[in-house]
């Protein structure tokens, strides 16, 4: 819907209509959350066993997914209207007589719909972390498992190495008859499991210091 939005930005007559309009906040937003911030939202969960050995709950995962994606079209598709009529961005104030109180209204409802989806997400993490189960390593459960099995060897024995050398499953099982057969090496052998780094951390820093330093300069320029 974000995309489609801004193809009609292409048309010039509609361009100069909906510039510096909520149609243009609609657009943006529609592009940002919706492309982003679902996406973002579904890779926590996917790998929230991977990351923390336990499973979200899927009972408030579902709440929050519905309450996330009603508010969201609450929040801003009645923006598009709004920009169709005339409302300006970037305002703080209107006058009532104007005709944009009721959507203002439905759109700032849906915001507030957006901000209890990820206070039901809080409460998930917490009811997690206190008593959910533990993920197990089954690769073929997408989302509720740790992953593929190579995914934990680490020099020496491993409990992903002991799941993929006694048939626990059947992903585990044929790499390991690839492996007898000679088609795939020794993990335990050849896969390097790094230590525990702050470098990459210390490298986003900086990286975020170096472009917003450009950035700056660029506009001192």
């Amino acid at each position: 819907m974000g995309g489609l939005s801004g193809v009609m930005h292409a048309s010039p007559p509609m361009d100069s209509q909906q510039t510096d309009s909520y149609f243009v906040v609609a657009h943006i937003h529609c592009v940002r959350f919706g492309g982003s911030i679902f996406s973002l939202v579904a890779s926590i969960y996917y790998w929230w066993p991977k990351m923390f050995g336990r499973v979200l709950d899927e009972r408030l995962g579902q709440w929050h997914f519905w309450l996330m994606l009603l508010g969201f079209n609450l929040a801003f598709f009645p923006m598009h209207y709004l920009g169709l009529i005339g409302m300006p961005r970037r305002i703080y104030t209107y006058a009532p007589a104007v005709g944009w109180t009721f959507w203002n209204l439905a759109s700032t409802m849906g915001v507030f719909l957006i901000a209890l989806s990820f206070v039901v997400f809080l409460v998930n993490v917490v009811k997690t972390m206190r008593s959910a189960t533990l993920a197990g390593l089954t690769p073929g459960t997408a989302g509720r498992s740790r992953g593929p099995c190579h995914r934990h060897h680490h020099h020496g024995t491993s409990a992903g190495s002991r799941s993929c050398t006694t048939g626990m499953n059947s992903g585990c099982a044929s790499m390991a008859t690839r492996r007898a057969a000679g088609f795939l090496p020794d993990p335990d052998s050849s896969l390097y499991m790094p230590r525990p780094s702050f470098w990459p951390i210390l490298l986003a820093g900086s990286l975020l210091v170096m472009v917003g330093g450009a950035s700056s300069a660029s506009r001192r320029s």
